[in-house]
């Protein structure tokens, strides 16, 4: 995990918008660097935003809500109204954004914070909401709030209790960072496959003695297979007997059904004849008299068509000829109107010569008219230029537009005499001079009520400030009281704590002596204490799980007292902050209220006024007289304006005059609006009248011919017909057409003849087969009735049915008895199988199991604490030479760490008794070799130093920045060192550097 880039606003002293690249120059270049600055200025404020940002939680003040920000007045600024923080930071190949917000509304109350995370190699805002965006930032880093802490934000105070910290933490943190949790998991899996092996072992034995129960005999099994062969063999004779007296009850019923079949078709086929004798005597003489005239079908087809042929042209001769004539009317109307248009007669040929000649003279009148009114615009547009706002428009006449601006410049006159009048002490000669002087006393007036609003608003601000101070200098005052009480009271529950630990201790060694309790007789000495008594051979006097209740409800007591007393500790130092601010905040407010009264006097000596001048008063009448002078001018200019209208006037009324005379011109040949549109018109419907009387002329020839040829054709067939048909013995060809029916009549009735002799032949030949059938079926059946036959059917049939139901039966026993034995065999390979694999549970459970796992974790993890210290050793060495780090052996209190001092022999101590110096090292030592172990499975590239390096000596801080230098450039690690130690800032060139303003405010710069 690496953070790139801090963004935030209004968090604590660093007031607005606030960003630190880390991947950008000058950070980027030398990624050892320092946060340097004052005490209060905001230095762990950096290290506040990253906690936020990404977990709502700070160091000095625990998990942020509403009421801590309200009650507290921490981490928002103080007179702001929003606060954010925003963290981007690279983890696993991916980078991410988490952002943390808070604002109030518009009655100044705190909203809820809110909290989101986005994946910027994707662009997409994760799906979180803003309760689960902490848990899923842990879960990308891949180390809890707590860890990050104590290995990438080491706050205040952080090495200290890290480095004291109980087994049981130490292992937890272990844990997470190095992923041994793996151990813990695998401990309890083997214990979950031992119990898991175990239970399915007694099911599978269970299930076979339950089945095993069910098994036949061996000689009952035998029999059972041979009584089931035997009756398989009677039933197969008595199942052929049954279908043979089947099939003579079926034969009797398709006897009877073909009998009535017969007579069915028989009756059928009798009325097929009658209905083809039917036909015969009514359209039999109809059919043979058409079928008569079919030699001369062809020829009276064609005769028929010539008729309606000739009698269609000739009616569509008539209708041309009407056409010809109406067109022939419409070009003479059509003349006419077109005479009327040029007011003269016109002959047929000369129409479209006459109105091309006509139409070009009225468009030369029309274009002078265009020319005279495009220069009336130019001229009414110079006018309109002069913005005279008088309400005149184009279409007004020169002599009304004249009278308008008569009567504006009478009014304009009138006007500015009036004003002159009102603006008597000033020098009108010197107009821009006056404004000048006006402006600068009312801008002068207005700036003496601005100071004097500003005076009344910081004498109110430092009444508030006054109250704040005291309330803050009251509440340093009681914290320290409260922390001393928690102190004491944490102390107490230690103490309570240790002697519960002991206690615990001897309830486990006791229960490690189970097996040799066992083995105690009455009467006979203990091999450990010689005891002949032996109270707790069988019972034990204590509960562990009654122990192990009790220890955690120390360990959270203990928490919460920790918890509340650091969350006391950073709001005294938030405290002592806004008080510092607060102090500046005054002194700078007494400052300007004495700036602003000096400015106030000044203005008040320059124009003569009096300290209790009435300013609103004075204003009033300045600003009228400004705005009467600014009309004057205004309407002085406009009457000059005026003077320059008179020769455009003139020009408007020659132009005006000329227009008239050409429109009356125009007017005299042509009153429409488009003499081009309308010409146009008359000369297509011209050519058109014209077209059509021409095409109209050819069509009537080109009919007329068709129809002389087609009558001729029509008298030679009439001729050749009338020769043929009368030598057939008929009179006319009419008598001939009466004779035909139409072509499918005839064939209708041709296909009902065809359809009515089929269908009488088909009914006859099916009535043969039927009785043909019927004497096939009466020799194939016995000499029994039917009511016999039936009997010995259902006698046959019920015995059949009990046969079969009995063999059934013992069939079901092979196949139960079949079936166990497969399943009983089954269970034998199961079990087989199920025991071989539960050896290796059993055996592996023995080793590391347990139900959660604590066995082979606890070793695990001493493992990891031993790599641990051999990392911390190392970087100690680069530190001092007379520390190493140690765990805690048999005999030694506490489980706090040890330091084995080189100087004193190899004396081993604990840690607590170091000096303050001597614990920053080895925290420090422990710190980076935590990181360098956490490197294996959670990537840790960025490191923050709080505070702590004033614990050390010249040659030991130069020792320690060697040390910090060398592993930033190992391991390309952001190092981020926040002090106010002034040789540590001159050594470290690169650096964040924060200022105080007088209002107690800071300011941010990135140097290097």
């Amino acid at each position: 995990m690496k953070i790139q880039k801090i963004k935030f606003k209004n968090i604590n002293a660093l007031r607005g918008e606030h960003e630190i690249d880390f991947s950008g120059f000058p950070l980027n270049e030398s990624q050892l660097f320092a946060i340097t600055g004052p005490t209060g200025s905001g230095k762990s404020t950096l290290l506040d935003v990253i906690a936020l940002a990404l977990f709502n939680q700070v160091p000095r003040l625990g998990r942020v809500s509403n009421k801590l920000i309200t009650s507290q007045g921490a981490l928002m600024t103080r007179n702001t109204d929003e606060a954010m923080a925003t963290v981007v930071y690279i983890s696993k190949g991916n980078t991410y954004r988490s952002v943390w917000e808070i604002s109030t509304n518009r009655n100044g109350n705190l909203r809820d914070y809110d909290m989101r995370l986005e994946d910027l190699t994707t662009g997409k805002t994760l799906d979180y909401k803003k309760s689960e965006v902490r848990g899923a930032n842990e879960e990308l880093i891949g180390l809890s709030y707590d860890q990050f802490i104590k290995s990438i934000l080491l706050a205040q105070g952080e090495f200290a209790q890290f480095l004291n910290a109980k087994r049981a933490d130490r292992g937890a943190l272990l844990e997470q960072i190095t992923g041994t949790g793996i151990y813990r998991k695998l401990g309890m899996k083997a214990f979950e496959r031992k119990s898991q092996y175990g239970k399915v072992l007694e099911e599978l034995q269970t299930k076979r003695e339950l089945v095993s129960v069910k098994l036949l005999a061996e000689t009952v099994f035998a029999d059972q297979k041979q009584a089931f062969e035997k009756m398989g063999e009677e039933l197969e004779k008595m199942v052929e007997k049954e279908g043979g007296m089947k099939q003579q009850i079926q034969l009797r019923l398709e006897l009877k059904e073909i009998a009535a079949k017969v007579e069915k078709q028989r009756q059928e086929a009798a009325d097929k004849n009658q209905i083809y004798d039917d036909f015969k005597t009514q359209y039999g003489d109809l059919v043979q008299a058409h079928e008569a005239t079919l030699p001369f079908a062809e020829a009276l087809g064609k005769y028929q068509t010539n008729v309606s042929k000739i009698a269609e042209w000739e009616q569509t001769i008539e209708r041309l000829k009407g056409d010809l004539s109406m067109n022939e009317g419409q070009q003479s109307a059509l003349l006419l109107e077109i005479g009327a248009l040029l007011k003269k007669e016109v002959a047929a040929g000369q129409v479209l010569e006459a109105l091309t000649e006509f139409q070009e003279k009225v468009a030369a009148i029309e274009k002078k008219r265009v020319d005279y009114r495009s220069q009336y615009g130019q001229v009414f547009s110079k006018l309109e230029v002069k913005e005279l706002k008088v309400n005149f428009f184009r279409r007004d006449t020169p002599t009304a537009v004249r009278k308008l601006i008569e009567a504006l410049q009478k009014e304009l006159s009138q006007a500015v005499a009036t004003l002159k009048g009102r603006l008597q002490g000033l020098d009108l000669e010197n107009l821009e001079g006056e404004s000048d002087r006006l402006v600068s006393k009312l801008g002068d007036l207005n700036r003496r009520g601005d100071w004097l609003e500003q005076l009344e608003g910081i004498n109110k601000n430092s009444n508030q400030e006054q109250k704040e101070k005291t309330a803050l200098s009251d509440r340093l005052v009681q914290i320290p009281a409260e922390v001393r009480g928690l102190q004491k009271e944490l102390a107490e529950v230690e103490a309570k704590y240790q002697l519960e630990r002991m206690a615990q201790n001897d309830v486990d060694i006791r229960e490690r002596l189970t097996d040799l309790r066992a083995d105690l007789k009455a009467g006979q000495p203990c091999p450990l204490c010689g005891s002949e008594e032996h109270p707790w051979r069988d019972t034990m006097p204590e509960s562990r799980e009654d122990r192990l209740n009790e220890l955690k409800v120390l360990e959270g007591l203990q928490k919460d007292l920790s918890e509340r007393i650091s969350a006391l500790n950073g709001e005294l130092r938030a405290k002592e902050e806004q008080l510092v601010g607060v102090k500046n905040r005054l002194e700078e407010q007494e400052n300007k209220k004495g700036e602003l009264a000096g400015k106030i006097r000044e203005l008040e000596g320059k124009w003569g006024w009096a300290v209790d001048l009435a300013g609103s008063q004075l204003a009033l009448q300045l600003e009228e007289q400004k705005n009467v002078l600014k009309e004057y001018v205004s309407l002085s200019g406009k009457i000059g304006v005026l003077e320059e209208c008179w020769p455009l006037l003139d020009e408007l009324a020659q132009l005006y005059e000329a227009g008239i005379l050409l429109k009356q011109e125009k007017e005299g040949l042509y009153s429409g609006d488009d003499i081009g549109q309308v010409c146009e018109k008359y000369r297509s419907e011209w050519r058109l009248v014209g077209d059509r009387l021409a095409g109209l002329n050819k069509q009537l020839k080109q009919q007329g011919g068709q129809l002389a040829e087609l009558k001729l054709s029509h008298r030679d067939l009439v001729g050749q017909l009338n020769d043929q048909i009368r030598a057939k013995g008929w009179e006319s060809i009419a008598q001939v057409i009466e004779q035909r029916m139409g072509e499918q009549e005839y064939k209708r009735l041709k296909d009902l003849e065809s359809q009515n002799r089929s269908a009488m032949m088909a009914a006859e030949s099916s009535l043969v087969a039927l009785k043909l059938q019927k004497e096939e079926l009466a020799l194939k059946c016995t000499n029994e009735s039917e009511e016999e036959i039936e009997e010995l059917w259902r006698e046959i049939k019920d015995l059949i049915a009990v046969k079969r139901e009995e063999r059934n039966e013992v069939k079901r026993l092979i196949e139960n008895h079949e079936e166990n034995e497969r399943e009983v065999k089954q269970l034998d390979n199961q079990i087989k199988n199920e025991g071989a694999l539960s050896k290796k549970w059993v055996l592996l459970n023995e080793l590391i199991g347990d139900s959660i796992g604590k066995r082979f974790n606890d070793y695990a993890q001493e493992l990891t604490l031993q790599r641990l210290l051999v990392l911390a050793n190392h970087r100690l060495a680069g530190l001092t030479d007379r520390y190493q780090l140690a765990t805690p052996v048999e005999g030694e209190d506490g489980e706090g760490l040890m330091v084995v001092d080189d100087h004193l022999g190899g004396q081993r101590r604990s840690v607590k008794t170091l000096s303050g110096g001597e614990t920053f090292l080895m925290s420090l030592s422990l710190a980076l070799a935590l990181s360098d172990l956490a490197a294996k499975n959670v990537e840790i590239n960025s490191l923050f130093i709080d505070e702590g390096f004033g614990t050390l000596d010249p040659e030991t801080l130069d020792q320690t920045i060697d040390t910090l230098e060398r592993l930033q450039m190992e391991s390309a690690k952001t190092i981020g060192i926040i002090s106010h130690v002034e040789s540590l800032k001159e050594r470290i060139g690169t650096q964040i550097q924060l200022k105080r303003n007088g209002q107690g405010y800071s300011s941010l710069k990135v140097v290097g």
